[in-house]
């Protein structure tokens, strides 16, 4: 039941964020071994995206819920 709820809410809050590709995002959930990584969004689909990290092979598939935008420190001083 608990694995249902966390699966049926990671969806909900998916269909809520938007990417695009190209876009750095850090991972904040999912497979413990990425999560506090830094990658590229290579493609974004509805409520999942395929993100590239440095030094993985193969690109990460993960809801969109898992990831969070990377703004740099720039573009936030300026805002």
């Amino acid at each position: 039941h608990l694995l249902h709820h966390n699966r049926a809410s990671s969806t909900t809050r998916a269909l809520a964020a938007k990417l695009e590709a190209g876009q750095s995002v850090r991972i904040v959930s999912g497979d413990p071994r990425y999560v506090g990584m830094v990658g590229t969004v290579a493609k974004a689909q509805r409520i999942r995206c395929y993100i590239t990290l440095p030094g993985v092979e193969k690109a990460i598939y993960l809801f969109s819920s898992d990831v969070e935008q990377v703004v740099s420190e720039a573009v936030a001083v300026a805002s």
